[in-house]
């Protein structure tokens, strides 16, 4: 049976939690109650040290529903509990067809951690008036690779 987008997501948190050991990062996935005004629900919410602002990365098996999910979550503020700013940067991933038909989630843990690759794209600025990098297609690369496009 096909890993579910949910157990994905927590295995990509738990490889990203592994690249930033000792950076302050904070990840959550699948995290219910992040944002103050909506039921929303960011597949992986990383925080970081102020002044660093937050980010969410969406991950989908479907380029169709990348865009459209991450301006969704662009714009949105956090609950207090979380640090109160708002969310400038989403990330969308989009999984390759290998980590779908992984048999389970520790199979696609290990593909994440053998160097998988991932593509990606970051939406910078409010729903209205927003950057897409790149301006087409993606950013090709492993989980390392993502933080290092997070980083700055």
């Amino acid at each position: 049976m096909p890993i579910r987008e949910d157990q994905l997501n927590g295995r990509i948190a738990t490889i990203i939690r592994e690249c930033t050991v000792g950076t302050g990062w904070n990840i959550n996935e699948e995290n219910v109650g992040v944002f103050a005004d909506t039921g929303r629900i960011p597949d992986i919410l990383i925080t970081r040290q102020p002044p660093e602002p937050p980010v969410v990365l969406e991950n989908e098996y479907n380029m169709r529903r990348i865009d459209g999910d991450c301006l969704n979550k662009l714009g949105q503020r956090l609950n207090p509990a979380h640090g109160g700013q708002t969310i400038r940067t989403v990330i969308g991933i989009l999984s390759p067809s290998d980590l779908y038909r992984a048999d389970h989630g520790d199979a696609a843990a290990d593909l994440l951690r053998g160097g998988i690759t991932l593509r990606y794209v970051a939406y910078m600025g409010t729903p209205d008036d927003y950057e897409r990098f790149p301006q087409s297609g993606f950013v090709s690369g492993t989980v390392r690779n993502l933080v290092e496009f997070i980083r700055p």
